[in-house]
């Protein structure tokens, strides 16, 4: 194994995926090698400080972080009863009183609109000839 090889296979090496050949030359090459034995040590340290970080990170919040979220959950709920006013003022009811209120329009106009006589005779009428120059 070389120092290339060794760089490629390190992590492997230290998750401890390799197999007994694999980590036998692995081994072999570091207790050679002082710049991969450098490498190599300056990586178990990393991943060593890493382990303990996350198992020293709890996974619940602090008490002030949980105390936050109840306090803005509860005056959700006291403001989130909102009544017919505030129901009425939401942005999306203009724009859905307008669609109701137009097609409300349509349905009792549409047979003034499209059965009137002047759209029936200028449907039915034969269109003029092109004037010829």
């Amino acid at each position: 194994m070389n120092c290339h090889d060794l760089r490629e296979r390190t992590v492997d090496y230290l998750y401890g995926t390799l197999d007994e050949r694999q980590r036998a030359a692995f081994e072999t090459h570091v207790a050679g090698c002082e710049a991969c034995r450098t490498e190599v040590a300056a990586l178990e340290r990393t991943l060593g400080q890493t382990r303990t970080a996350l198992e020293l990170t709890s996974d619940e919040p602090p008490a002030r972080v949980r105390a936050a979220v109840m306090e803005a959950a509860r005056a959700n709920v006291r403001h989130g009863r909102a009544g017919l006013w505030e129901w009425l003022r939401s942005p999306w009811m203009l724009p859905a009183f307008a669609t109701a209120s137009l097609m409300v329009v349509f349905v009792f106009t549409r047979k003034a609109i499209v059965d009137a006589p002047s759209v029936k005779q200028r449907m039915e009428a034969p269109s003029p000839a092109p004037a010829e120059e």
